[in-house]
């Protein structure tokens, strides 16, 4: 897992900048900085921890649509809110 808890709220704002794998397949370090910033993330890893976790997650044996992803995300969403 990249980030501690799914439903934490940089995992939530990771997942609606970033939604499909290949979106974040593209990050380098620099840019996961900035997003670690921009977001106000106090967790103690760094952004080259969070890339290198990001990188170790098993990858599906079949790609998710950007809209089913996203249907997911948002219902799951809908259950934390609540």
């Amino acid at each position: 897992m990249v980030f501690a808890r799914l439903d934490s709220t940089i995992a939530l704002a990771f997942l609606t900048d970033y939604p499909t794998p290949q979106s974040a397949a593209r990050l380098g370090e620099a840019r996961v900085a900035g997003f670690l910033k921009r977001h106000g993330y106090s967790g103690h890893r760094s952004a080259a921890e969070i890339l290198e976790r990001l990188h170790s997650v098993p990858q599906a044996s079949s790609p998710l649509t950007s809209e089913t992803l996203s249907s997911s995300c948002t219902r799951r969403c809908g259950l934390c809110v609540r």
